[in-house]
Parts: C-alpha cells; sequence; structure tokens
C-alpha cells in the first residue's frame, strides 16, 4: 500500500512539471 501511495505522489508532481517543461 505504501509502494502505491508513493507511486501516486512521485507520478503526480512528476507529471505538473513535465508539463510545465513542455
Amino acid at each position: 500500500m505504501t509502494d502505491r501511495v508513493d507511486q501516486e505522489n512521485a507520478t503526480a508532481p512528476a507529471l505538473k512539471v513535465v508539463e510545465s517543461v513542455e
């Protein structure tokens, strides 16, 4: 369960960063 939360928390910001860069 913890891994799942970490993945979601790490994916959400990453997508925002990618959108900001592009």
